[in-house]
């Protein structure tokens, strides 16, 4: 089960802008440090590079991309995961879909209290 406990956010969401999460994976606690790399104001998009953590166990690289499309009166969130694995018998990162969608699920439901 994954679940994020905090997110410190340092030097504010500008590129450059490194985010501390902190979560429970099975039942061990993980983090995953990550730097804004870019970030697209007219696109709604915003990328974030993993540069420490426990992902860069099993990856060589990991990047999160944030988009948000209107649609009507609510929003479309597309996440895109981009890896490069350590090595081929490495698993493809399913469940960090599923922390994605939890805290997506967290955050709308702040919102709409």
């Amino acid at each position: 089960m994954y679940r994020v406990l905090s997110c410190l956010k340092v030097n504010g969401g500008t590129p450059g802008c490194v985010i501390l999460w902190k979560y429970t994976h099975d039942g061990k606690p993980k983090s995953c440090k990550q730097i804004i790399t870019e970030l697209d104001a007219a696109k709604k998009s915003t990328t974030y590079k993993v540069i420490e953590g426990d992902l860069l166990q099993e990856y060589k690289t990991f990047t999160f991309i944030l988009k948000v499309e209107p649609k009507g009166q609510n929003n479309l969130v597309t996440w895109t995961l981009e890896y490069e694995k350590l090595n081929e018998q490495i698993d493809d990162p399913n469940g960090m879909m599923d922390t994605v969608m939890a805290v997506c699920k967290d955050i709308e439901t702040y919102y709409l209290k």
